[in-house]
């Protein structure tokens, strides 16, 4: 993940997942728009 790909967004709710508060998530941008395969792209 590339730091200018990357947006911090504040969760609305607070998740807990295994045992651990989740209150922010980060998204990598170019994986969404491209898929997370390079070469190929295909990502659904």
């Amino acid at each position: 993940m590339k730091k200018e790909n990357t947006v911090l967004r504040a969760l609305r709710n607070k998740v807990e997942i295994a045992g651990r508060v989740v209150e922010e998530i980060f998204f990598d941008l170019k994986h969404i728009q491209y898929g997370w395969d390079q070469s190929k792209r295909d990502y659904k």
